[in-house]
C-alpha cells in the first residue's frame, strides 16, 4: 500500500511534469505510483506520441484540457460541462488524486455506488465534512468486474479508469474513491496520476494538443 509519505514526496518533486513534459507513461502500481524509487514510470522527451488528441489552452503557466463528459461503464451520468468552465480542467502528475467540483463529485459518487454498492459493504470514512465513497476489504478482490469510470474529452479522446485507478486501498480492511471533492476554494479540477495509470499522456506544446494513448503496460515489466 502507498504510504502517506511517498505521496508527499512524489507531488513536492514532480509538479511541474504536468504542466510542460512532452511523453509521459504511466504504469500500474507495482507497488505504487506513487512511490519514487519505482522504476517503470517513464518520462519521454522531445516525442508526443500517439494516442487520441484533445486541444489544449495555456493560462498562467498551466496547460488546460476540456472536460465534456464522464461516464460508468457505457453509461453517461451526465455531468454539467460547463461546471467545469470556471476554473478548468488540468492533467497532473503530481497530484496523486483526482479533484473535481463538490457536485460533480457528487453526481460521480451516487453513479459508482448504484453500481457496485448492492454487493460491498460501506465503509464510512469523513474528511473535513464530506462523506468519502468507501467499502470494506481489499479493492482487487472487491472489485473484479468493476465497468470503469471515463472522462471524455473534447475532440473525442477518453482517459478509462480501471478498478485500480479508481480506488484507492486507504487501510488493510477498506479502500476509497481516488476521485476527490475540490476544497479550500479551489476551482482547477485535477485529474492526477492514478487517474492516468495505464496510458502515455504525451503534450505537443507547438500543435497545442495532448495525446492520450492506452498502453499495454505489461510489455515494460
Amino acid at each position: 500500500m502507498c504510504s502517506s509519505a511517498a505521496e508527499e514526496r512524489i507531488s513536492k518533486r514532480t509538479p511541474e511534469f504536468g504542466q510542460e513534459f512532452l511523453g509521459l507513461a504511466m504504469l500500474p502500481p507495482r507497488p505504487c505510483v506513487t512511490d519514487d524509487q519505482y522504476s517503470y514510470n517513464r518520462l519521454a522527451l522531445g516525442d508526443a506520441g500517439n494516442g487520441d488528441p484533445t486541444p489544449i489552452q495555456k493560462r498562467k503557466n498551466l496547460y488546460f484540457v476540456t472536460l465534456e463528459g464522464m461516464s460508468i461503464g457505457e453509461e453517461s451520468i451526465g455531468i454539467d460541462p460547463h461546471v467545469f468552465s470556471d476554473g478548468g480542467v488540468i492533467l497532473d502528475s503530481g497530484a496523486a488524486l483526482t479533484s473535481i467540483p463538490l457536485s460533480e463529485y457528487n453526481i460521480l459518487k451516487q453513479g459508482v455506488h448504484e453500481v457496485v454498492g448492492w454487493k460491498l459493504t460501506r465503509y464510512f470514512r469523513r474528511e473535513e465534512d464530506i462523506n468519502l465513497l468507501c467499502y470494506g476489504g481489499n479493492v482487487t478482490e472487491e472489485m473484479t468486474g468493476f465497468p470503469g469510470v471515463s472522462f471524455h474529452f473534447a475532440g473525442g479522446a477518453d482517459l478509462a479508469m480501471d478498478e485500480k485507478s479508481m480506488f484507492l486501498q486507504a487501510n488493510s480492511d477498506h479502500f476509497c474513491m481516488s476521485v476527490r471533492p475540490l476544497k479550500d476554494g479551489r476551482k482547477i479540477s485535477v485529474i492526477g496520476i492514478m487517474a492516468q495509470q495505464n496510458y502515455n499522456v504525451g503534450f505537443d506544446l507547438e500543435a497545442g494538443m495532448v495525446h492520450l494513448q492506452k498502453i499495454d503496460t505489461d510489455i515494460f515489466l
